[in-house]
């Protein structure tokens, strides 16, 4: 089984190319791996949707980390598939947890990730290859604006197929927040986990990838460090703190030489 992809693009797959004793006594395994950069838990650099935009070769890591921002929308999606997160939410949230800080990653908890593994469930129709019929909560163009210009985010994240729609009322969306975000070298995370255990604030979110030269995105394993007072520290020293891995499992078809 190949995770999660486009459409049309390839999966994951894993080929051996070795595997035993070698001359010089040692047990050693090679392989060579191959992959769409658009599948699984992975980054959307800004050449994905930019015209000479920044690939991932040249996204500097200090746009990979962040101070996160976890917005519980579980609910909403539970009742409406179709939910899109609207600037009213993103007031609420801040009525109760405070002004979003800028250049934050903001990730959106729908409870969708645990539909992973079935893909008619998590592009929410049984016709997997028609993206005009996928239905799963996004985030509204409006809220996503206000993000970009009320508090200057670093990046997006979500744990469903985009935090934007494939489509709206049966037409295509045209992916309004690729176009706003990626020319502006804000970047997205796409298919990400378990952001139910995060707290609303208070960690600081990981998700480097690779520096593929000239690719337009690439899995990433993406994670959050938490203190045990739920605060960020910021780029200071950490002495204790709890890890809390945001990827995807890779399911992979596996191929012998």
């Amino acid at each position: 089984k190949t995770f999660m992809s486009i459409p049309g693009n390839p999966g994951y797959n894993l080929t051996n190319l070795y595997k035993g004793d070698s001359d010089f006594g040692a047990y050693v395994e090679l392989n060579y791996y191959g992959t769409s950069e658009h599948s699984g838990t992975h980054i959307d650099a800004p050449s994905h949707f930019t015209r000479g935009g920044m690939t991932l070769d040249e996204l500097p890591i200090e746009l990979t980390i962040a101070e996160g921002v976890m917005i519980d929308c579980s609910k909403e999606a539970k009742a409406n598939h179709n939910y899109a997160v609207d600037v009213q939410k993103l007031h609420d949230f801040e009525k109760t947890n405070g002004e979003i800080p800028k250049h934050a990653a903001i990730l959106f908890y729908f409870g969708w990730y645990p539909k992973f593994d079935d893909e008619a469930l998590y592009r929410g129709t049984p016709d997997v290859k028609s993206t005009l019929s996928y239905q799963y909560p996004y985030v509204s163009f409006e809220a996503a604006r206000w993000l970009l210009e009320k508090r200057s985010l670093r990046t997006i994240g979500s744990d469903s197929l985009s935090p934007d729609p494939f489509q709206i009322n049966g037409r295509a969306s045209g992916f309004p927040i690729h176009i706003l975000y990626l020319p502006r070298n804000i970047t997205i995370i796409e298919n990400l986990r378990d952001l139910d255990k995060l707290p609303p604030r208070g960690f600081r979110f990981h998700f480097s990838p690779v520096k593929y030269v000239g690719a337009s995105g690439a899995q990433v394993r993406a994670y959050a460090i938490t203190t045990p007072e739920g605060e960020n520290k910021g780029a200071g020293l950490v002495h204790m703190f709890t890890a809390i891995t945001l990827s995807l499992t890779v399911l992979f078809v596996h191929t012998l030489l």
